[in-house]
């Protein structure tokens, strides 16, 4: 299973490089304070990268920060001049906490999301998302909802 993963995302990364004329967006998102970078395939389907920041929390004499990164393969379930475009996904993401001690969250999921395009150049997304949530401190694995709302501009 982790080499079709792999292999995968070594074959979509490549894709990416040689899609010439292909639509990239740079863009925000939220909950997190997070920019993302979004490579469009073709007219249906899309790569995308972020990372995050949120606010850090201060607690007493020590302080932790959160770190996150993450990549996403999108499928647009429709293509063409629609103002909304629902697309459906799958991610893989990387959480650090940093403090006292460092914690490792990995974590992967199914993602269902909703773009809607002001004008064609800026578009806004919605996005829900559920799987699994694993750190190698802890044998439990959690599965838990995520969402995200990102602004996007086509360069």
């Amino acid at each position: 299973m982790m080499n079709f993963l792999r292999n995968a995302a070594l074959t979509a990364l490549l894709a990416a490089g040689t899609s010439a004329g292909a639509a990239s967006y740079i863009g925000l998102y939220s909950p997190l304070i997070g920019v993302q970078y979004q490579q469009d395939l073709d007219p249906q389907s899309a790569l995308r990268f972020g990372a995050g920041l949120p606010l850090g929390s201060v607690g007493g004499e020590s302080s932790s920060l959160l770190l996150s990164g993450d990549a996403a393969y999108l499928y647009r379930l429709t293509a063409g001049t629609s103002s909304y475009v629902p697309y459906l996904g799958a991610g893989l993401g990387l959480t650090a906490f940093t403090g006292t001690n460092t914690t490792l969250i990995f974590n992967a999921g199914v993602l269902l999301g909703l773009e809607y395009h002001f004008t064609d150049r800026l578009n806004t997304a919605y996005e829900f998302g559920f799987g699994p949530a694993w750190s190698p401190e802890s044998p439990t694995v959690l599965f838990a909802p995520s969402f995200r709302v990102g602004l996007n501009y086509r360069l």
